[in-house]
């Protein structure tokens, strides 16, 4: 654990934290309308409900009975058919009372809900052959989400599902549940302050809406799990993996599992956004085993998951089983560097025929005056940085000069451009004072060297060569263009190097298309690079 600070804040135990340890309120599946016999779950999905499973033109029954200490529903996100007394969402909709029994379940009652699986709602021809549906309680929805009750609903085209359940197009499924997790907004909190070493204390901070104390209940987290504590998702290097990913409380999240290729409607992707209450099915084939990250918004907070490959499988690390037809070799050193966010008047991108934007700073009496003033106390604009720089060889001596078309780069480290079939090796050397390291995202190492430095990363002052092999599965899919945008970045310390300007553009290509010098022959004029990120100057190295 890099930052052992920010883990102290979620997981310490103390006066004035509860710690990592909560009671849920969580949907349990069992044999029967007796409620006596429980389906276990599989540990990996934490405190998520059953996955349902159906096939377009079913209907869907659920015997619901809440054994918790107030009203809780079932209600389905998106994509399912139902009468209003299956809806199971309490809102003013001018329906009788006599309809909003499923709205309410109160403690001790049970419902019945009735969905159907209509073919208008279901998988179209453009989607995948399974989507997602999440469900949860809506009676009070964010304080319910928050309490634990949430889940996942497949459906499938016909002929997709087998008779217990599983897909005859797929090797394995997971349910990934991210986002922030706000434990002061549960029915439960009054519960669990009790797990403080001083309750009364909790308690007050709680009514008093302490903010410190509020940020440690809110868990960014995976299925439930915080820091990489949850089960491994075991694969195998070769299958195809599908991950039904969604978030309902929070924002977008991004997540992004490594150890091989991510595509979502036949699209690769480095990365794939989940907004608010919509599932994205995410295939996933592994390639090389050991254990690979699985992260949310860039493993802010050091939420990772291990990804499992099976250790049997037979998978060729080395270089000399994947030459292309030429070698692209890149030196890539990155230094500590002073970096200017903001000017007075700023030419931000300038394009043929003398057509220019500018960016003009504002006066001190806008908001956006706050972040660019230099007093006794504001920093200002101008803050010391590490990033990525280029040079012409392995001596280091000679950086390479941007050009007019890269100066819009700005603190982002240099292009870097390869296509399918192409081995990629890079002279790294570090010449800033923290363990750092360079990371391309998507591409397959050739050695264990890769991995290890992406856990200790490359002392200060030493170099080291990399090398990747760039495969079909990381290059544009049919239905992309020529070339596809991904990106490099360090993974030693992932929060504070990103914060501290380690990250810069990858560009993979279908083969043909780059010249011998890495330039494009495909008619595209210009290529920019824009990263839309926020900085936190509080969280970096050195």
């Amino acid at each position: 654990m890099h930052d052992r600070c920010t883990a102290k804040k979620f997981i310490f135990n103390g006066g004035r934290q509860i710690g990592s340890r909560y009671t849920k309120v969580i949907y349990t599946q069992f044999t029967d309308g007796t409620y006596t016999r429980e389906i276990p779950a599989p540990k990996y999905n934490g405190f998520l409900g059953p996955t349902l499973k159906g096939t377009v033109g079913e209907k869907i029954r659920i015997h619901f009975k809440n054994m918790a200490s107030r009203p809780y529903t079932m209600h389905p996100e998106t994509n399912v058919w139902y009468n209003d007394d299956s809806e199971g969402a309490l809102y003013d909709d001018n329906t009788p009372t006599s309809q909003k029994f499923d709205d309410q379940v109160q403690p001790g009652e049970s419902w019945t809900y009735n969905w159907e699986l209509r073919a208008n709602f279901g998988p179209t021809g453009d989607d995948e052959n399974c989507i997602g549906v999440p469900y949860s309680s809506h009676n009070k929805p964010p304080k319910d989400r928050d309490t634990g009750l949430v889940g996942m609903m497949v459906v499938c085209k016909p002929g997709v599902l087998r008779h217990d359940g599983s897909r005859v197009d797929v090797d394995r499924e997971y349910v990934l549940f991210m986002g922030a997790v706000n434990e002061s907004f549960s029915w439960l909190i009054d519960e669990n302050v009790n797990r403080c070493r001083n309750p009364a204390e909790c308690n007050s901070l709680v009514k008093s809406g302490n903010k410190e104390f509020i940020e440690s209940t809110i868990y960014q987290q995976i299925n439930g799990y915080i820091y990489g504590n949850g089960p491994d998702f075991e694969v195998c290097s070769g299958e195809k993996v599908v991950f039904y990913a969604f978030g309902i409380n929070t924002g977008i999240q991004t997540v992004t599992i490594y150890g091989g290729i991510q595509s979502w409607l036949n699209r690769r992707f480095e990365g794939v956004s989940i907004q608010p209450g919509i599932a994205k099915v995410i295939t996933v084939n592994p390639e090389g085993t050991g254990r690979w990250l699985m992260a949310i918004n860039g493993l802010q907070y050091g939420n990772v998951k291990g990804l499992e490959m099976c250790a049997g499988e037979t998978v060729l690390l080395s270089i000399l089983g994947f030459a292309g037809d030429e070698d692209r070799y890149q030196s890539i050193i990155f230094e500590g560097n002073s970096v200017k966010y903001s000017g007075q008047n700023v030419d931000a991108i300038s394009i043929g025929n003398g057509i220019s934007a500018t960016v003009i700073m504002t006066p001190d009496n806008i908001d956006g005056h706050l972040y660019v003033r230099d007093t006794m106390k504001f920093i200002g604009t101008k803050y010391a940085k590490a990033v990525y720089r280029e040079f012409t060889d392995g001596s280091f001596k000679h950086l390479v000069k941007r050009s007019f078309r890269d100066y819009h780069l700005g603190i982002l480290g240099p292009f870097v451009r390869v296509e399918v079939g192409d081995t990629l090796e890079i002279v790294y050397k570090n010449m800033v004072n923290f363990p750092n390291t360079i990371n391309m995202r998507n591409l397959k190492g050739d050695n264990h060297m890769v991995r290890d430095q992406a856990e200790n990363g490359v002392p200060p002052g030493k170099t080291t060569t990399f090398r990747w092999y760039v495969p079909e599965r990381s290059g544009p899919g049919p239905f992309d263009p020529n070339c596809v945008g991904r990106s490099y970045d360090s993974t030693t310390n992932p929060l504070k190097d990103s914060n501290t300007g380690l990250f810069g553009p990858l560009i993979v290509c279908r083969k043909g298309v780059l010249d011998k010098n890495g330039n494009r022959n495909d008619n595209v004029d210009r290529e920019f690079a824009v990263n839309f990120e926020k900085y936190d100057e509080t969280k970096i190295e050195g």
